[in-house]
Order: structure tokens, then C-alpha cells, then sequence
């Protein structure tokens, strides 16, 4: 008879550490659910884009898009521009700066375009034919740099990453 009470208590004994580990799962799952919910990659309002980057008068923001937020978070802008301003944007962009390193680099999106995580199908820069990609890196900060992609044919003006 003896025996049959150690069963018992041994059974609850199992079924509590079962119901602990299944608890645990699920507080595991909730915490891996809410990491994921906070750098998930999102759509911006466009009107936001003024927080991020400079804009110019007639400048209209069409899309923007924040990637997956992890160490640093990649910012999409949009941008419908005057292209004859393009110009003078470049120039502005490539101004000397300290600290600062700048490339400016003509030709197809495709070739100027690298990418580092998935993008929405709006921002296809590969499918732009003549581009002029202005690259600034910063040689203090990691992960402070940023990369503008300005299309005269379309008007188009693509900014990734802060500028503010």
C-alpha cells in the first residue's frame, strides 16, 4: 500500500514540474513574440519623414519604411522631387564635412544598389537606369551614414538611413 502512495505523490510531482515547463514555454514564446513586435520591420507615416531626413520645399514624401530594427535601423524614404534641384543636392550632400567620407557614384541602380535585408517592392532602385548615388560615411560612427539615390528621369529622389 505503501508503494501506491509514492506512485501518487510522484505523479503530482510530475504533473506540477509539466505544467511549470509548460508555463515557461509560453512565457518564453510571449517574450520572443513582443522582441519580435518592437524591431519587426514597419511602414512609416510619410509625414515623418521630416524626423529622419532634410526635406525640401516641394519635396513629397510618397513611402516611408523603417527595417528590421536591431542594432541600427535602417530608414526608406520615397521622395517625388523637382530634378533640377538634384543638383544642387549633390553638391550639398558632398560638402566637406569632418569625420565624414563621401563617394559619389553615377550609373544603373543595379550596379549601385547593395543591400544588406529584404525591402518593400517599392523601393526597386535595380530597376532605375540612370542614377546618381551619393554615399556618406561617417568615420567616427558606425552605423551613422547615409546612402541618397536621385533618378532625374522619374523625378525621383531615395534616401536610406539618418541625414539628421
Amino acid at each position: 500500500m505503501r508503494n501506491s502512495g509514492n506512485n501518487r505523490a510522484g505523479g503530482i510531482v510530475i504533473k506540477v514540474l509539466l505544467y511549470a515547463a509548460a508555463l515557461f514555454v509560453c512565457f518564453f514564446v510571449l517574450a520572443l513574440g513582443r522582441f519580435y513586435w518592437s524591431v519587426r520591420a514597419t511602414e512609416l507615416p510619410p509625414e515623418s519623414a521630416s524626423d529622419y531626413i532634410r526635406l525640401e520645399p516641394g519635396d513629397k514624401v510618397i513611402h516611408a519604411y523603417t527595417g528590421v530594427r536591431w542594432l541600427d535601423s535602417q530608414r526608406y524614404f520615397l521622395i517625388q522631387a523637382d530634378p533640377s534641384t538634384f543638383e544642387a543636392r549633390v553638391q550639398k550632400l558632398s560638402a566637406p564635412a569632418p569625420d565624414v567620407t563621401v563617394d559619389v557614384s553615377t550609373g544603373t541602380g543595379k550596379d549601385l544598389w547593395y543591400g544588406s535585408e529584404p525591402v518593400p517592392a517599392w523601393w526597386d532602385v535595380a530597376s532605375l537606369k540612370h542614377v546618381v548615388a551619393v554615399n556618406i560615411d561617417s568615420t567616427r560612427h558606425n552605423h551613422s551614414g547615409s546612402r541618397s539615390f536621385f533618378d532625374k528621369e522619374r523625378g525621383l529622389y531615395l534616401c536610406l538611413g539618418p541625414l539628421n
